[in-house]
């Protein structure tokens, strides 16, 4: 019994092991197949019912609130039920709006006024932002304001994002769907014929009058809404009396231009009209808002207003000719029935330009055009001057708006090599001058003389009756067209404008090595006019730029004390640097370009005259302002350069040039002391410190003021330290302008004790101790931000791994004068088949053209038209120079013997022309002998001398020289 009782037992335990396996075995399947039913589960959980395909229509709304108020179609959402064992659903919308991956808005959980509809399986609905107006309500979107939502979004990428969800249990049925959309807004037209303030003259019984603009941008369905007024009273503001007159004419166009024929109301010889164009977009209609129109131009699209005179007593120009005399110039010759000596004007400008008219003058039936295109298409019309004006007066803006004009008439510059003129090196051409009637008009800028078989364009010019003294410049055709400026000592010109009698001659420029290169900048054709201070009697409002007529004009308008928009107006040509200060003593600045810059204070103790600070002299205008000494006594200062500052620092102990190379002033002591220059790029600002000595114990709780000459500009300035005797001052400096100086001075200024007005006997002495007293000055440049593109290009594997240590000493050289070089390391050049010795190069001259050898290498890298080529290599020069790059060459060496400031050396030449030291005249020192980058003593600074090279409107980058 027990043997079978044992068997039994053990039978018992297998048969339960197996139980409790096949347990586990049950148990382990069942959580497999769990795993498998929760992974294919979600994976089914994602393919929704509904599949959404939204569609946003240009032009977009630029407003989230416009799909609210549009009442045409601009966005299509099609919903699709895909899937067909799928019930019928109520269903919903939600919006969202994103951009950058940030939603800037999103529908709330409840949007009211949407009605959900009944979506079937199979169904395609179709549905607009008509349809789904509440979506876009602001009361039921969450995460955008009130003023954002009413405003045009900023310029960028959008996605305008939907999802269908279950009206009653909310879950979702499709994915969110989203349209992208580039938003812009669109520039408004530029308005072409006729000019602001032209005389359009009547010529026939039933006249027509052409009105044209130039679309700058164009969005799509774009169309034209042209406005006609009469401006009763002339003595008005044509802007504001535009807005308040009613419309005369009315009418759209999808053209740029209308015809303004005898079907039309007609004009009124006499009187003055004003229009302008609006730019809609979608289908505009007459009484609709700019929301319904569309909106995506800015101001509405509206134009600027131009206004003219309609005249009939104004005859134009007729038989107009014209014809290519020589390379770049030609001549255009018209008609004009009974007048012979007006002053005449003749526009011209690219065929299909939008660009304003350039301009030549004339009292002449002829004129010619220099400075034109080769085989160009040009057009052109000559205008007559209108009324009673005999003369011109180029700073007479009024006058620029006096003439009547012809029709536009076209010509092309077709001079071949061909019919040159004879113009030779060193050979005077036969110029037949039979001619000795006397020229008995005055010369005016922009006027053209014949000098030989060369064309000189005036600049400036004094004198009459033939003999004239000024300057002006000369395009060779033999220098690739190149402007080289002249001047002239009473020469004498024939009635043909020819010169007869005396010398011109090239200006010597003391920057460059030959002659002084012209450039046509913007109202400062030959380098910087300066920084002009003008005072105006009125409180300003706003400072505008008006392109129109070119070459544009800087309008000041000043506050309307009753808010009628009526406040006082002054013009001031554009082209240049002004520092405007108005009656409340708030400074408004202004660079050549248009860019304004305002909310600068004038210092408390006032603009420093000849009147109360000592030691500035006052011209007999009151305008121009210098300092003639440091007058202060027993205080001095010490100019210095901070830690933190970006931007390069001049003095004679830096730069190693000698003092008298510096302006300099004289202190009470009669010691000359030199004006140090700071610079500070345009856009940007800048730290220096003034470290002030106090040598009289009396002035140890002087007051110390920091400001402009001139136009008394405050410079805030930050006590770092005081100790009694020395005082550490930290000046904040903001660049304004693209090329420009100013004078910074430190003023000691008088006790109030001293400003206390006293009955004693010596009252000039009084006065003299009352007045401000100079410490000391420097001059602060403005320099222009420029960007220049750089190819650093290896000739053997051990110049390729120099690549990033020379690519950061030209950033760190050339970013303190507020030069980016845009730099790209490119891969070994292989140079074999032309040398495996040294690179023949030049002798070491700025002037020198590249080797033969150079040039093989200079084609193997063809180089863009915008980018310059610096060749790093082991190899010598064949003149053991460290490199070579001739002054406005496009490719560079830098050699075996190189030392770090090598390539920046070589670029200084070739992109910004600069030269050594020792031939600049300015300079004119030893080799070796200062620490300017420039010079052969491996330093790596740049005076005010290279800056104002650098920034030099007539330093052209990209400008090569050909070889």
């Amino acid at each position: 019994m027990k043997q079978n009782d044992t068997f039994e037992n053990n039978n018992n335990r297998g048969n339960k092991s197996k139980t409790i396996r096949r347990g586990y075995f049950m148990k382990y399947f069942l959580i497999f197949l769990l795993v498998i039913n929760g992974i294919f589960g979600s994976v089914s959980a994602q393919q929704y019912p509904v599949r959404l395909v939204p569609v946003v229509f240009p032009p977009y709304n630029v407003r989230l609130s416009d799909y609210a108020l549009n009442s045409e179609p601009k966005l299509q959402l099609q919903v699709l039920m895909t899937d067909l064992l799928e019930p019928p659903h109520k269903t919903g919308i939600k919006f969202s709006l994103e951009s950058g991956g940030r939603v800037i808005a999103v529908s709330n959980p409840f949007i009211n006024g949407l009605e959900p509809f009944m979506l079937q399986p199979g169904n395609n609905i179709s549905l607009s932002n008509l349809d789904l107006k509440p979506l876009f309500k602001l009361e039921n979107l969450s995460g955008i304001s009130p003023a954002n939502y009413a405003k045009a979004l900023p310029d960028g990428l959008y996605q305008y994002c939907f999802q269908a969800y279950d009206f009653y249990t909310k879950n979702n049925l499709s994915q969110k769907s989203c349209a992208s959309v580039y938003q812009v807004l669109y520039e408004p037209p530029f308005l072409n014929l006729p000019q602001k303030g032209e005389k359009v003259t009547k010529k026939a019984e039933f006249q027509g009058v052409v009105f044209n603009w130039s679309p700058r941008q164009v969005a799509p369905n774009t169309k034209y809404i042209f406005t006609l007024k009469e401006i009763w009273d002339k003595q008005r503001d044509p802007v504001s009396a535009f807005l308040a007159a009613r419309v005369l004419w009315k009418e759209e166009s999808f053209a740029p231009s209308l015809y303004y024929g005898v079907d039309k109301t007609q004009l009124i010889p006499g009187k003055r009209y004003a229009w302008q164009v609006q730019a809609v977009s979608g289908t505009p209609q007459y009484n609709h808002s700019p929301i319904q129109e569309g909106g995506v131009y800015k101001n509405n699209g509206l134009s600027e207003i131009f206004f003219f005179d309609y005249v009939e007593n104004c005859p134009v120009p007729a038989f107009l000719m014209a014809k290519t005399t020589a390379r770049g110039r030609a001549e255009i010759q018209w008609m004009l029935q009974g007048a012979s000596s007006k002053l005449f004007r003749v526009e011209y400008r690219k065929k299909g330009s939008s660009s304003p008219w350039l301009s030549e003058t004339s009292y002449q039936t002829s004129a010619i055009l220099s400075g034109l295109e080769n085989n160009t298409e040009y057009e052109y019309r000559v205008g007559a001057v209108c009324g009673e004006n005999k003369s011109f007066d180029p700073n007479d803006l009024s006058q620029a708006d006096a003439f009547a004009y012809s029709g536009v008439q076209y010509f092309t510059t077709n001079f071949s090599n061909q019919n040159k003129n004879s113009a030779q090196c060193g050979v005077m051409p036969h110029v037949d001058l039979a001619n000795k009637k006397p020229y008995d008009r005055q010369l005016t800028p922009n006027e053209v003389f014949t000098a030989g078989d060369f064309p000189v364009t005036v600049i400036s010019a004094q004198g009459t009756a033939g003999n004239y003294t000024g300057e002006g410049f000369i395009q060779v055709p033999y220098l690739a067209d190149t402007k080289i400026k002249v001047k002239f000592n009473n020469i004498q010109l024939n009635s043909d404008k020819q010169l007869i009698n005396g010398t011109v001659e090239t200006a010597y420029d003391a920057n460059e090595s030959a002659v002084h290169y012209a450039s046509a900048g913007l109202g400062e054709i030959f380098g910087d006019k300066g920084i002009k201070d003008i005072k105006i009697n009125y409180e300003i409002e706003k400072i505008t730029l008006v392109m129109t007529p070119a070459p544009g004009v800087l309008r000041i308008v000043g506050i309307d004390p009753n808010g009628e928009n009526k406040g006082p107006v002054q013009e001031l040509p554009a082209g240049r640097d002004y520092t405007i200060t108005d009656s409340s003593g708030k400074i408004w600045q202004v660079d050549e370009q248009g860019t304004v810059t305002e909310g600068e204070e004038i210092a408390k103790s006032g603009k420093s005259n000849a009147d109360n600070t000592e030691g500035v002299k006052t011209s007999a205008s009151g305008n121009i302002s210098e300092i003639t000494q440091y007058s202060a006594n027993g205080v001095a200062i010490k100019w210095i350069s901070m830690e933190n500052s970006h931007f390069y620092f001049d003095t004679p102990d830096i730069t190693k040039i000698p003092f008298d190379r510096y302006p300099q002033v004289k202190d009470t002591k009669g010691r000359n002391i030199v004006i140090p220059y700071k610079a500070v790029v345009k856009g940007q600002k800048e730290f220096i410190g003034a470290r002030i000595i106090i040598e009289d114990p009396k002035l140890k709780e002087a007051k110390i003021e920091f400001k402009v000459l001139g136009s008394g500009k405050l410079i805030n300035a930050e006590l770092v330290s005081n100790t009694g005797n020395q005082r550490e001052y930290k000046l904040e400096l903001k660049g304004v302008f693209s090329y420009g100086e100013e004078e910074i001075m430190a003023v000691l200024l008088p006790s109030e004790n001293q400003q206390k007005t006293n009955k004693v006997d010596n009252k000039q002495k009084e006065l003299k101790e009352a007045k401000q007293k100079i410490i000391g000055s420097f001059r602060l440049v403005h320099l222009e931000p420029k960007n220049v593109n750089l190819s650093l290009v290896p000739l053997d594997k051990a110049s390729e791994a120099e690549l990033d240590t020379i690519a950061k000493n030209i950033h760190n050289t050339y970013s303190r004068a507020g030069i980016n070089f845009d730099i790209k390391k490119q891969p070994v050049l292989d140079i074999s088949a032309i040398t495996t010795k040294d690179i023949d190069t030049p002798d070491d001259n700025p002037l020198s053209h590249y080797s033969k050898m150079q040039q093989s290498i200079n084609r193997l890298y063809p180089a863009k038209i915008n980018e310059y080529v610096l060749f790093i290599t082991e190899k010598a020069s064949s003149t053991g120079q460290k490199g070579f790059m001739p002054l406005g060459g496009q490719y560079g060496y830098a050699y075996k013997s190189k030392d770090k400031n090598t390539p920046a050396h070589e670029l200084g030449h070739g992109v910004f022309r600069l030269e050594h030291p020792w031939s600049n005249k300015l300079i004119k020192t030893p080799r070796a002998s200062t620490n300017l980058l420039m010079d052969y003593a491996g330093a790596a600074e740049l005076s005010h001398f290279d800056w104002k090279q650098i920034n030099d409107p007539k330093i052209k980058i990209y400008a090569f020289q050909k070889q």
